[in-house]
């Protein structure tokens, strides 16, 4: 057993969420005992075991001696960040189910796993309409295009995670869906004019806090229409979060910023050199956030609080009042936990299938008609450089006698063996997968790779379907377009499995297309 620190309780810490990273901060236990002891907020933590994170949660908990949040990046289930668990197809899948069923129960299988592991705040869902094809850092991360659409689905998923006891996060206001450039890296800035914003990118937020949402996550974007100082980014801006978000929208819950790390936050002070976290955070406390999340060092940043408290600029203590309220209505409120059931895995495959599109079929090919044997060819291309997307490709039991490749850079030689393969296949399900990750920097697949599949595209014309693995912004820039394109939108395993035996069986293929004004 280890002992438990002396708590200092600094006041500071009290707004703050450090992120816990595993399997690296194993290492680093005490450190993070030491915070819980002192006052922190909660934590943000990221990767882990199932087996193990339940003991260690349970040890911050006892080292704080009263709650603490723990929060989790969950978007498409536990299983996004902790191995072992279940691993859900992306909301844009729920999206081209158009079912409020189904985003219910994503939300709720959701924070029944993460309730299981000791997590009660989900970061999800996200509340932002995908109305710019080829945002970076969005994609198949969001429900949609239309704003009813979302928001109607954004609200389901939010009572399916909080009839189970788990804290929905909706993100990222007032939207982040209409940007070209990811917040970790730049500030983006919307230049929609207010009704297209009202009408537009808040209509998810409305319906979210009328769904009692007990969070909402802030943007480090600008939105000159709501507030025209230049290069402000919402997390930053009084009059977003405290007249429109508090006043004009009623929300009452807590209001949590993104990262403080990031460079859409830090690169938006008047001089030249960026803010220090210190000094973003005390701005973010300023405009009206309760919580403040990834502190680069959360000591040196809750000294600056203490003195702006102190000093008269701030009010911790109101903001502790807010979170204590929260904590003690979300353990009053809770149901008896559950367990996630076999039915949650068979609900996740129905929900993988009954999501798979039909984008475009000019030729057309479909429905396929293949028979054991067939010579069909697979070619994954894996911006990533993720094996386990090939595993799951192989694990769904579909042979490929004409050869399966799975590709991760391409050298441009147009008759190389690889581009022989697909010269003598009969079919060629060319499989795309690029994930919208932070810092990468773009949305799509690198250089070579879009090559690469214009150009079997190109060869195998009339022989050849492909398969998204993701939203269609990744596929914007390749020429020519595939003529025969479907959509699973994400690479969890269940969707690749839903999609193979949907696409190779002849199935009929039911899902909507959720963002068609970004198509490419």
């Amino acid at each position: 057993m280890f002992s438990v620190p002396v708590p200092r309780r600094c006041p500071g810490l009290g707004v703050l969420v450090p992120a816990i990273r595993l399997p690296r901060d194993y290492a680093r236990v005490d450190h993070f005992r030491r915070l819980a002891a002192d006052g922190v907020a909660g934590f943000l933590v990221f990767g882990g075991e199932r087996d193990l994170m339940p003991a260690l949660l349970a040890g911050l908990r006892q080292a704080a001696r009263r709650p603490l949040l723990f929060m989790m990046d969950a978007e498409r289930g536990v299983g996004q960040q902790v191995e072992g668990c279940l691993d859900l197809p992306p909301l844009l899948a729920v999206g081209a189910t158009l079912s409020e069923e189904r985003a219910y129960e994503h939300g709720r299988a959701t924070a029944l796993e993460a309730r299981a592991l000791g997590i009660n705040m989900l970061l999800a869902p996200v509340a932002d309409v995908l109305s710019h094809a080829t945002n970076p850092i969005i994609g198949n991360r969001s429900f949609g295009a239309n704003p009813e659409t979302v928001a109607s689905l954004t609200a389901a998923w939010i009572s399916g995670a909080q009839d189970q006891g788990v804290l929905a996060c909706a993100k990222h206001f007032p939207g982040h869906g209409d940007t070209s450039v990811d917040s970790h890296e730049g500030l983006p800035i919307v230049v929609a004019d207010r009704e297209t914003l009202d009408v537009r990118e808040l209509v998810p937020f409305r319906a979210a806090v009328r769904a009692g949402v007990g969070a909402i996550m802030t943007a480090h974007v600008a939105y000159p229409a709501l507030d025209p100082l230049p290069r402000l980014p919402a997390s930053l801006s009084a009059h977003i979060l405290q007249d429109v978000l508090r006043g004009e929208l009623g929300f009452g819950g807590l209001i949590v910023s993104d990262a403080l790390v990031m460079a859409g936050l830090l690169d938006s002070g008047e001089g030249p050199e960026p803010l220090s976290g210190a000094e973003a955070a005390l701005r973010c406390i300023s405009a009206g956030c309760d919580l403040l999340l990834y502190p680069d060092d959360a000591y040196v940043t809750a000294a600056a609080l203490e003195e702006a408290h102190t000093a008269g600029h701030i009010d911790l203590q109101a903001i502790d009042g807010r979170l204590g309220l929260t904590l003690a209505d979300l353990i009053v409120e809770s149901r008896e936990p559950q367990k996630l059931a076999a039915d949650h895995l068979y609900d996740a495959y129905g929900l993988a299938r009954d999501g798979i599109t039909v984008i475009r079929d000019e030729l057309p090919l479909l429905p396929l008609s293949v028979r054991p044997g067939d010579n069909v060819m697979a070619l994954l291309i894996d911006d990533d450089n993720e094996p386990g997307r090939e595993h799951a490709m192989r694990a769904a039991g579909h042979g490929f006698p004409a050869g399966f490749a799975r590709v991760t850079d391409w050298d441009g030689d147009r008759n190389g063996p690889l581009v022989s393969l697909v010269d003598e296949a009969a079919l060629v399900v060319l499989a795309v997968a690029c994930a919208q990750r932070a810092w990468k920097g773009r949305p799509g697949l690198k250089p070579s790779l879009r090559d690469l599949v214009g150009h079997v595209i190109e060869r195998a014309e009339g022989r050849v379907v492909c398969l998204l693995l993701a939203s269609p912004g990744v596929i914007a820039d390749v020429r020519p377009q595939p003529r025969t394109l479907i959509a699973a939108w994400g690479d969890a395993p269940v969707s690749v499995r839903a999609a193979l035996d949907v696409l190779l069986s002849g199935s009929p293929m039911r899902g909507l297309d959720p963002a068609p004004e970004t198509a490419a």
